[in-house]
């Protein structure tokens, strides 16, 4: 009966103590940095481990768990990653915490007591930066305290349970009264037993306290020691400065005086020196003064005798465009209001001549590039440039562009700027202004110059016969006058317009490339 009642109490106190840890262990923990301060509020991996020894030893268990802290405080549970073997909760182990792959915190013992009665409560911890300080040493403490209640508060559980089995077995028939017995002695070995852990508890508590006490007193011993240093240090410093900025005063005092003196000395010297030399200045500027007073009333004279000079020359001028005039015989329209372009490429200037809406150069293109390799003058000569102006082959005219029939052609060519080669459209504009192919040539052409049938020149276009080159030859001055357009025909032939001395007709025809022809450009 006695040994029924013993195991029944053991087996009641085992399941007290496997339940326990069937639940997970809650953990709270502080993280601050080398100057106490809390780490910033973010998520941060920590890693647990239960070992075998407080430093060393082998790994029982171990888990890695993402934490969130608030200012510096966080809170989770041991076991929810990876479970705890139900074997280390009967036996001493040490629970060591690395926070954000730091260094790993001083390890905590739980012993199997502890190690019971944690299941359901919170384990807490303190960390050490990377400096090695270890902070939330009260928390510590507090821990330490936290756990010493617990163990007391399960004795006092266990006593609890005790009391009921002695109840329990009071109430049952005199048939039980030798299980009641030995339940009671069993009772009061276990109370013996609690007793004697509270005084073990009672123990540890006050040696702790004494231990800390000691540090405590230790520390402020330190502290006032190196407190003082550093203020006798500081005092020192201050002194040295002190006097060095004295003595540095006194030689910037004496060196600002020095300096001022021989500023002055020297303005004073500068100042006579600019007087002097003021003074000298003054009197040649006085002196040129009169010089160019004279010289003026000399140019004055001499210029009274070139005015009479530039008027007798522009007479001569005069006589000479006359005489140019004779040596080209082609005489212009005098009823006709022309206009001028002056080519900013070579300063050749061009009259020009407004016709219904377009605006042409009254005088064939003489331009020959910078190079002068450009044209050619008709069997070389440059009087036939003069008068008749260049010849030139379709390459030349385009200067890369590509044909076009377009009004206008957009086709600037060899043609100077805001100027372009008028095509087959713009040409065949002019001439049904004019009234048409078969009358156009006669209005169009000079009244002179022409072998036979020279035109009226009415609106001032004065188209001469410059003739064309079949290269190397050329041939029909006098009696044929050519110009390119801007559009091609097919392969290799391109639209030109043709006067002769014949009639009165113009003639739009094809012509091959690399014959030579005159050049008229439009105005853009």
């Amino acid at each position: 009966m006695t040994r029924t009642v013993q195991s029944r109490l053991a087996f009641l106190a085992v399941s007290a103590f496997c339940l326990a840890h069937a639940a997970t262990l809650p953990y709270q923990g502080l993280a601050a940095d080398a100057k106490s301060n809390p780490k910033t509020d973010s998520s941060y991996a920590v890693e647990f481990a239960l070992y075998s020894a407080s430093s060393g030893g082998t790994v029982l268990w171990s888990e890695s768990q993402k934490v969130t802290t608030r200012k510096g405080l966080f809170s989770t549970s041991l076991g929810t990653v990876t479970t705890i073997p139900d074997v280390l909760f009967r036996v001493p182990v040490y629970l060591g915490v690395r926070f954000d792959g730091g260094a790993e915190a001083s390890r905590q013992l739980l012993s199997p007591p502890a190690w019971a009665t944690s299941a359901g409560k919170s384990a807490t911890s303190a960390f050490a930066d990377s400096t090695g300080k270890v902070v939330g040493l009260n928390d510590s403490v507090a821990a330490l305290r936290r756990a010493l209640s617990s163990q007391a508060s399960a004795l006092t559980t266990l006593s609890a349970t005790v009391t009921v089995q002695k109840m329990e077995i009071a109430s049952k028939d005199s048939v039980g009264k030798a299980h009641v017995a030995d339940s009671a002695k069993v009772a009061g070995n276990l109370s013996d037993s609690v007793r004697a852990v509270r005084l073990t508890i009672g123990d540890s508590t006050g040696s702790l306290r004494r231990r800390l006490a000691d540090t405590a007193t230790a520390l402020r011993a330190k502290i006032r020691v190196d407190s003082q240093a550093q203020a006798k240090a500081l005092s020192d410093s201050v002194r040295f400065v002190r006097a060095n900025v004295h003595d540095t005063a006194d030689t910037l005092r004496v060196r600002i005086k020095g300096t001022s003196l021989a500023l002055r000395a020297s303005i004073g010297d500068s100042t006579g020196l600019l007087q002097t030399r003021l003074t000298d200045s003054t009197k040649a500027l006085l002196d040129t003064a009169a010089n160019l007073r004279k010289a003026i009333a000399g140019l004055d004279a001499t210029l009274s005798a070139q005015v009479g000079t530039i008027a007798s020359l522009t007479k001569n001028v005069d006589l000479l465009q006359g005489v140019l005039a004779s040596i080209n015989d082609v005489a212009w329209n005098l009823n006709v209001n022309y206009g001028t372009l002056r080519d900013s490429r070579d300063g050749q200037v061009y009259r020009i001549v407004t016709i219904g809406t377009q605006t042409w150069m009254a005088q064939n293109l003489n331009y020959s590039g910078g190079s002068g390799l450009i044209g050619s003058c008709y069997n070389g000569r440059a009087e036939s440039c003069k008068k008749y102006g260049r010849l030139y082959d379709w390459t030349e005219v385009m200067d890369g562009a590509s044909s076009s029939d377009l009004s206008p052609s957009g086709v600037k060519g060899v043609c100077p700027t805001e100027w372009h080669l008028p095509s087959k459209a713009e040409w065949m504009t002019l001439i049904t202004w004019l009234g048409g192919e078969a009358v156009a040539g006669g209005t169009l052409k000079s009244a002179s110059g022409w072998a036979t049938n020279t035109g009226t020149d009415a609106y001032g276009f004065r188209s001469l016969p410059g003739g064309y080159g079949c290269r190397p030859s050329f041939s029909g001055v006098g009696s044929y006058g050519d110009w390119w357009s801007a559009t091609s025909s097919v392969d290799s032939y391109v639209w030109g317009v043709g006067m002769g001395s014949s009639d009165a007709r113009t003639n739009i025809f094809v012509d091959v490339k690399m014959n030579s022809y005159s050049v008229r450009c439009v105005k853009d």
